[in-house]
């Protein structure tokens, strides 16, 4: 009989537990944006291409980091790091593109960033407008009158 009580004793305090009102749970959190992901690209496939030679395909997508390191890569001229990133070989493109008169070199870079979809907010792609000069500004020279004259 005792346990008869017991039992029912616990069934009236169960009872009176489920009775109160529940506490309201804490506001969700609102979910975090992630600011770098807007740079993110989703161009499509691959696009191949060929360039003095060179035959490989240029990404046309791209996670928000992979979009701030080729801007990071520009900024501090590792042209062929950046390569690297956009294509399926950035060692070779570099090779031949480094060869190229800066301007051309320029026009080589700006078309291989447009095609992989890498622009900045005004809508222009992220790439120079003009490469330094990497090979010896002598290369190719004529010899002047006055480097002729001696200096005895």
């Amino acid at each position: 009989m005792a346990t008869q009580r017991k039992s029912g004793a616990q069934s009236a305090s169960t009872s009176r537990r489920q009775a109160r009102p529940a506490t309201p749970a804490a506001p969700a959190a609102p979910e975090r944006i992630g600011i770098l992901d807007e740079l993110g690209v989703d161009g499509g496939d691959p696009q191949p291409i060929a360039l003095l030679g060179v035959e490989c395909d240029v990404r046309r997508r791209f996670t928000g980091d992979e979009a701030a390191t080729f801007l990071h890569y520009l900024i501090g001229d590792k042209f062929e790091e950046a390569l690297t990133l956009l294509t399926t070989d950035g060692p070779a493109l570099w090779a031949k593109i480094r060869e190229l008169d800066p301007a051309h070199a320029a026009v080589a870079m700006n078309r291989i960033t447009k095609i992989a979809g890498i622009y900045d907010a005004e809508g222009e792609p992220f790439a120079p407008r003009r490469l330094p000069s990497f090979s010896s500004p002598a290369a190719g020279a004529q010899p002047s009158h006055e480097s002729s004259a001696t200096t005895d």
